[in-house]
């Protein structure tokens, strides 16, 4: 094959056999050319032997390779494996849970986090749009350790899983991101019994779903791992 291959790319004027030369019979010379016009894909046969060869520009036959992923196709990828978070410490066995939305007033803070960055709600979460969710929490003394850092709620997550998109599921399996990015005076001591989940709208904040006492779970190393911050060039975390 390699042999035909290279003669074919010097041009028709190099391809100039006879019986003869090639010492070959007229059985042989009609067998070769047969594999020759199969070579360079031309239909049927041509009379006269090697001596009429005239091919047209050189198409080389196919390599070993294209020959076996043609009779033997590559296996499927296998699916990826189901993502699985698990709880971690528990947090809090009764955190008292209200809505709020982005709206640039006093009540709901505007449309940037605590920490300049970007708000994220839960329903553009579970419609595969956001990273995560935005909460706010308590920031004071020892509860600033827990800011930046993501939880778990099991209780939000059995009670909003019908609404989650199919591929947002397998990627975090099931599970929902809450990440402590913002706060406000009204969480100002409270501590675990107060927390804010951000929604898109007025209504999904007043969803009776968010709204009462939930467990909250420590679920930030394999967060982390999914969910890469955004720093800013001076080194501070903001989303």
């Amino acid at each position: 094959f390699l042999f035909v291959c290279s003669i074919a790319s010097l041009g028709s004027s190099l391809i100039t056999l006879t019986p003869a030369r090639a010492a070959l019979s007229e059985s042989d010379q009609t067998g070769l050319q047969k594999l020759l016009d199969e070579l360079f894909q031309r239909p049927g046969s041509r009379s006269g032997g090697l001596s009429n060869l005239n091919p047209p520009a050189p198409v080389c036959p196919p390599t070993l390779s294209d020959l076996f992923n043609r009779l033997v196709p590559p296996a499927p990828t296998p699916p990826a494996p189901e993502v699985k978070i698990s709880l971690g410490k528990k947090l809090s066995s009764g955190t008292h849970l209200t809505g709020y939305y982005p709206k640039d007033d006093a009540m709901q803070g505007g449309f940037k986090n605590a920490y300049t960055g970007r708000l994220f709600t839960l329903e553009d979460f579970l419609a595969g749009k956001a990273p995560y969710v935005t909460v706010a929490l308590d920031w004071v003394g020892s509860m600033g350790n827990h800011h930046k850092k993501f939880v778990c709620i099991p209780g939000l997550e059995k009670a909003y899983a019908k609404d989650m998109k199919e591929s947002v599921r397998k990627k975090y399996g099931g599970r929902i991101p809450f990440k402590v990015m913002d706060t406000g005076g009204r969480f100002r001591n409270k501590k675990w019994h107060k927390m804010d989940i951000c929604h898109k709208t007025r209504s999904d904040a007043w969803d009776k779903r968010t709204q009462g006492n939930r467990e909250i779970y420590d679920c930030d190393e394999d967060f982390k791992k999914l969910i890469p911050p955004k720093i800013t060039r001076a080194g501070v975390e903001i989303e």
